[in-house]
């Protein structure tokens, strides 16, 4: 383990388990916003809903219940 790695460890050990969620979803969120931005790029024409669509689709591109659940998601 790297120094850094350490350093990053020992702070998380130091988080209360909110701050740990807080971080978490804090960092979801940033990862939902640059897929989006990069979708929003790619296919410019797209609807709100699709784009979050594709996003859900690159979260859970390894987990095919979810990419079939997707499948059947139609525009509301």
């Amino acid at each position: 383990m790297s120094l850094v790695e350490e350093k990053y460890n020992e702070a998380l050990d130091q988080m209360t388990g909110r701050q740990r969620v807080e971080r978490t979803l804090s960092l979801f969120s940033s990862i939902c916003e640059m897929l989006t931005l990069q979708i929003s790029r790619e296919f410019a024409n797209l609807s709100d809903h699709e784009k979050r669509k594709k996003v859900a689709e690159q979260l859970y591109l390894s987990d095919r219940g979810a990419q079939e659940l997707l499948k059947r998601v139609r525009e509301v």
